[in-house]
């Protein structure tokens, strides 16, 4: 069964690895599904996985290897391209290097999931945060269940160098004093209709996008692209975790579920403000505020979390914080002695 057959994405790229020995990149793909609980694919001698953005496929050919990547859109395609060669980049640079995709459609073009968008309004919700509202042309993909996206600033001094695709099919973004601040932020409201989009914006010490939105202008420029994941789920019962940076995300989250929803979510602040930000409670939720301290341990929240359920395997748990607390939160024993079919951890700034 070929992967068309088994997968008939229609948006397919094919790349080549020339002097690359199979076994060396079978085992960074065997690592990376096992550590994101990717399903695995091996048939007929390759070896890939399935992804949120699509499947990747990599077989050995006579002078390396070869690998097909497929996806439902163009933009998702990209999108798992462009991972593809930033990871690369992480683990094996010397692999990265020779990796060349056969053929490139739109070379010098804007990758299809960038839009520019200008900037309507900026409230303050609360103390801590704040509202903005961006409108654009198509932004119908930025309104589905994939609730996340990047927005890219423009550097501080001189005109914006937007991205392209290069001649090797990745996406080349600008460099030194022109590089694009390009953080991930979750799409709070939006009207496709009447061409704009809203996301919220948490004002922590040293925030670049905090600077950037106090100092935003109506008609100011500013780029967007979608990521094709963090998609809404729908669950009956959850352990939800998240700093003010999640809240957004926690919020959009809540109000999707169904009113009989029961579970736990647990709200990590920072600063006095983030209590204002609204979060919208179904009746069989308990909602808990935790204070914390932004540069202390997170060994009181660890405590504070509940001695989870016996039948956590049924239970949705979702966390997203700095990264040195997700990762305790990773470490914890329970997490660790237990299969959890559906944990979701995210890690950002800390």
């Amino acid at each position: 069964m070929s992967v068309m057959e088994r997968n008939p994405h229609p948006f397919i790229a094919h790349a080549v690895f020339p002097g690359i020995g199979f076994e060396i990149v079978k085992s960074i793909i065997l690592r990376e599904a096992q550590q994101q609980s990717l399903p695995i694919v091996e048939e007929n001698g390759c070896v890939g996985c399935r992804t949120d953005l699509g499947e990747i496929l990599v077989c050995a050919a006579s002078d390396g290897l070869e690998m097909t990547v497929t996806a439902a859109q163009s933009d998702t395609l990209q999108l798992l391209r462009d991972e593809i060669g930033e990871h690369l980049l992480e683990v094996a640079p010397e692999i990265a290097r020779v990796l060349c995709w056969k053929t490139v459609d739109g070379a010098g073009v804007s990758p299809p999931g960038f839009r520019l968008c200008k900037v309507v309004s900026v409230t303050p919700l609360g103390s801590a945060f704040l509202r903005v509202r961006l409108s654009g042309r198509d932004l119908q993909p930025f309104t589905g269940n994939a609730i996340h996206f990047r927005l890219i600033q423009p550097p501080c001094s001189g005109p914006p160098a937007w991205p392209y695709i290069g001649n090797n099919g990745r996406t080349i973004w600008p460099t030194g004093d022109g590089a694009l601040h390009r953080p991930v932020y979750t799409v709070r409201n939006a009207d496709p209709d009447a061409s704009w989009i809203e996301f919220d914006v948490f004002r922590h010490l040293g925030g670049r996008t905090g600077k950037w939105a106090e100092a935003a202008s109506a008609d100011d420029v500013v780029g967007i692209m979608g990521l094709g994941r963090g998609k809404l789920i729908q669950r009956p019962q959850w352990l939800i975790v998240g700093d003010e940076a999640a809240f957004p995300a926690i919020a959009r989250l809540l109000e999707t579920q169904a009113v009989d929803i029961t579970g736990s979510v647990f709200l990590l602040e920072t600063v006095p403000g983030s209590a204002e930000y609204p979060i919208p409670t179904p009746a069989g939720v308990s909602l808990t505020r935790l204070r914390v301290d932004a540069i202390g341990d997170w060994s009181a929240v660890m405590a504070a979390l509940p001695r989870l359920p016996h039948d956590l395997p049924n239970v949705c748990v979702w966390f997203a914080a700095g990264k040195d607390m997700a990762d305790d939160f990773r470490n914890l024993s329970i997490i660790q002695s237990r299969r959890l079919p559906d944990l979701h951890i995210a890690a950002y700034w800390s």
